[in-house]
């Protein structure tokens, strides 16, 4: 599935938060954006353009799973 661009340059797809995929950006973020990648004129790849708090819990309780040990002295 092809994502529709929200701006000129960056898709809806890789703007959103991959957990919940909503877009929550800083006012002023999406444009400064598309200034850096028209003055650079090469495509900027990004990775983790927004994350939500839920992504952030989601991410803390696996974190947290993964290592029982922390926290703990042996």
């Amino acid at each position: 599935m092809v994502s529709e661009p929200m701006l000129d340059h960056f898709s809806r797809s890789e703007l959103a938060c991959p957990t919940t995929d909503q877009v929550r950006l800083a006012v002023g973020f999406g444009e400064a954006l598309e200034r850096l990648r028209v003055e650079l004129d090469e495509p900027v790849y990004l990775n983790s353009a927004c994350r939500s708090p839920t992504h952030y819990a989601e991410a803390a309780d696996r974190d947290s799973s993964l290592q029982p040990h922390r926290g703990r002295r042996s």
